[in-house]
């Protein structure tokens, strides 16, 4: 034993430094990163957060990329043309593949007139969050869309516009079908949509 008077009762307890405080955990954004780096102010707008997987999310995302003002970011959508009636009972025309932009990731504003002939503005904070991790059912992101509507007490206007994007959103194909496969390992099953 060596005599370098060195005990482990001079090492003191772990100290746990003190979590950060993160409202994205409680919050479906940072209200401080929106406030700087997009302009909006929490205080004056009111909002809905739709998370990834739900149908309103894949109308949203088409509906925003086809009439959003200015968009950068894209996320392409490999679909099929429809065929007229005569053309599907004929048989003879071949569905030709075809790419939709949805939105993609980032802010994307638009201007949307309700019913009632009042223009409000619409933004879309397209977000991510978080490193790629491992899911039930493989590889996954956190991943969500806030519709912020200017006006605190806005709640009919932000209503009106989301069953605007449900009542003239895009169906899905006759083509598009999904395949269930049961996941042995985690005991549930994947969805995959295909074309």
């Amino acid at each position: 034993m060596s005599s370098d008077n060195s005990s482990f009762a001079d090492i003191g307890p772990a100290h746990a430094t003190a979590p950060a405080t993160d409202s994205f955990e409680t919050e479906c954004f940072d209200a401080d990163a929106v406030r700087t780096r997009y302009g909006i102010d929490t205080t004056t707008h009111c909002w809905a957060e739709v998370e990834r997987g739900a149908s309103l999310y894949h109308q949203l995302t088409a509906f925003l990329g086809a009439h959003g003002e200015q968009p950068r970011s894209f996320a392409p959508k490999v679909g099929v043309q429809r065929l007229s009636e005569l053309e599907e009972f004929v048989g003879t025309a071949a569905k030709a593949k075809t790419v939709a932009l949805n939105c993609g990731l980032g802010l994307v504003k638009l201007r949307h007139v309700l019913a009632d002939g009042r223009e409000v503005v619409i933004k879309a904070l397209h977000q991510r969050r978080g490193p790629i991790v491992g899911g039930r059912c493989g590889p996954d992101t956190w991943e969500n869309l806030v519709v912020f509507v200017e006006g605190a007490d806005n709640r009919d206007a932000l209503q009106a516009f989301l069953e605007h994007v449900v009542n003239c959103g895009a169906e899905d194909t006759p083509d598009t079908y999904n395949i269930y496969r049961w996941h042995v390992e985690h005991e549930c099953e994947c969805v995959h949509a295909c074309a």
